[in-house]
Formats: C-alpha cells, sequence, structure tokens
C-alpha cells in the first residue's frame, strides 16, 4: 500500500453540530484522494460525531476525554503521511486547502494561513473572529510568523517530531506548540492560499464562556514557557486594563487591515463584553496563585 502524502488530523468531543461541514469538504477535494488521509480521534463523544466521522474518515480512533494537544499527538502517531495537517472540527477548508499545504511544504517547515469568519451573518461571531483570528486575514501577504493555530497549521512529520509534538494540557496547546516548532529550528510561514472558514459562536454567552477559558489559558500557557511574548504581563492584576486596551486596539488595526472595519463597529459592544471575560480569566489565575 502506497503511504499518502499528507494527514489531516481532527480532534473531536460533541462535534456534530458542525461536523459534517468540516469532513465533506475535505473528502472531497479537488486533489487525488489517495494523497492524503483523514484521520479523526475522538474523545469520548456522547453524540454522533463518530457515526458522522464513519461517512468520510479513513481512520477513527476513539479515545477516554483529554485534551486537544493529546488527541493529535494520538492522531499523528496513527497517521501516515510525510505531512501532517490539523483543523478543528467546527471548520471548513476551501477547495485547494490539501493540494496547498503539499505544495507550501515542499519548500517549508511548517505552514499556515487564513482563518475566515463562517458565520458572516452573526455579530457575535465578527467578535469572536476578530479577538482570535483578526490578524489571519486574506489580505495578509506570505510572511514568516510565530504562532500557527491549530485549526488551520501543517508540518513536515520531522518537523513535528523535532518539536515534541503538542502538550497534553488544557491550556493554548497550539501557541506552545508553535514556540516549540521555532525553538527546534522551524519556520513558521503564513500561506495565502491556505484557507478556511472558521465557524465562530453565534452565542453570546457561550462566547464569554469561552473567552474566560481563554484568559485562564492566556496566564498558563505563559507560566509553562516564559517566551510566549507578553508573558510579563500575567504577574499581576495591574496589568489587566493595558491588556484590554491592547488586544482591542489590535483587534481594530486587523479589522482595517482586512477591510472589515464596519464589522469591527457594529459588533464592538460584544468584543467589549468578550474582552472584559478574557480579562476575568486571566484575572482567576492571578488571584488563585496569589491567594495560594
Amino acid at each position: 500500500m502506497i503511504k499518502p502524502t499528507l494527514s489531516v488530523i481532527i480532534a473531536t468531543h460533541n462535534s456534530e453540530e458542525y461536523l459534517e461541514r468540516c469532513l465533506k469538504p475535505l473528502d472531497s477535494q479537488s486533489y487525488e484522494r489517495d494523497n492524503f488521509e483523514i484521520i479523526v480521534v475522538d474523545d469520548g463523544s456522547k453524540d454522533q460525531s463518530v457515526e458522522i466521522s464513519k461517512r468520510y474518515a479513513d481512520k477513527i480512533i476513539e479515545t477516554k476525554p483529554c485534551s486537544v494537544g493529546k488527541a493529535r499527538n494520538i492522531g499523528v502517531n496513527n497517521s501516515n503521511g510525510f505531512f501532517l495537517a490539523f483543523i478543528d472540527s467546527d471548520c471548513e477548508v476551501m477547495d485547494g486547502w490539501i493540494k496547498n499545504i503539499i505544495l507550501s511544504l515542499s519548500k517549508n517547515n511548517a505552514v499556515t494561513g487564513p482563518v475566515l469568519n463562517g458565520n458572516e451573518n452573526s455579530l457575535v461571531a465578527w467578535a469572536e473572529y476578530f479577538i482570535e483570528f483578526g490578524g489571519f486575514h486574506e489580505h495578509h501577504k506570505k510572511s514568516l510568523i510565530r504562532f500557527m493555530p491549530g485549526c488551520n497549521g501543517a508540518c513536515t512529520r520531522k518537523d513535528f517530531v523535532t518539536s515534541g509534538g503538542f502538550v497534553d494540557i488544557r491550556a493554548a496547546e497550539d501557541v506552545l506548540f508553535g514556540e516549540s516548532l521555532r525553538k527546534s529550528g522551524s519556520n513558521i510561514w503564513f500561506i495565502p492560499n491556505i484557507m478556511i472558514k472558521h465557524l465562530c459562536r453565534t452565542e453570546k454567552q457561550k462566547l464569554f464562556s469561552n473567552m474566560n477559558l481563554l484568559g485562564n489559558f492566556f496566564v498558563i500557557s505563559r507560566k509553562i514557557n516564559q517566551d510566549i511574548k507578553y508573558s510579563n504581563l500575567i504577574n499581576s492584576s495591574f496589568y489587566l486594563p493595558f491588556i484590554f486596551l491592547g488586544r482591542l486596539l489590535i483587534s481594530a488595526i486587523y479589522s482595517i487591515q482586512a477591510k472589515k472595519f464596519g464589522k469591527f463597529i457594529l459588533s464592538l459592544p460584544i468584543i467589549m463584553s468578550a474582552l472584559n471575560s478574557f480579562c476575568l480569566g486571566i484575572n482567576q489565575v492571578i488571584q488563585k496563585k496569589e491567594n495560594v
């Protein structure tokens, strides 16, 4: 049996709501199907995620509930591709995604690309998009970057092994993975035609809860790796207003670069509430440390 060139790894947990929107475009890419494999790692879903995966995936691995990082590592350990790609179950690839990754990795260590908002009619989704993925817009030119989002990233198997893979913690595992790649000598390139849509949240409470969790992760990941940007801001609540304003300003700048400033203004009240939840999440971890 000929080994596939690329292994696409997807970690799932109770993802039936959007999983088919992820898997179907992958399975129907205009690229020779034998040249890539789809591997789903399901960590204890109670819904129909496994059944949906069976329609499209080449391999389904069921495991106990675990971190996303561990699930992705399990997928890598059960894959055969020379190249590895990672996408989240709430994302939808554009046609040509497979082909462009394979072409790019023939010359580069690791690659990522634009992450678009897959729920354009929701201001809540736009708020999440600007905060989390604003810098990964479709007008961003090819360039070296430091971070490769777990929802749209790929690297050679050699570079993955050299970096040590993903950490098995519930935190910003993709941020830590990017740092590991960089430290091991791998360059991460932003490639404009490696494009996906992220099905951003459309309910305010779900967005605020997730931003609170990301605030926790912001601190935890920087305690694990002090080389991550802004690690010096997590030792005191004093810096929280600066983190809030900084993230708000950065989101605004990205929206202008992406030619979506109008959407930014319309979603601004939600963005500010979401950033408040983010900073509250940061403060929770800081206060917990101070009270020990």
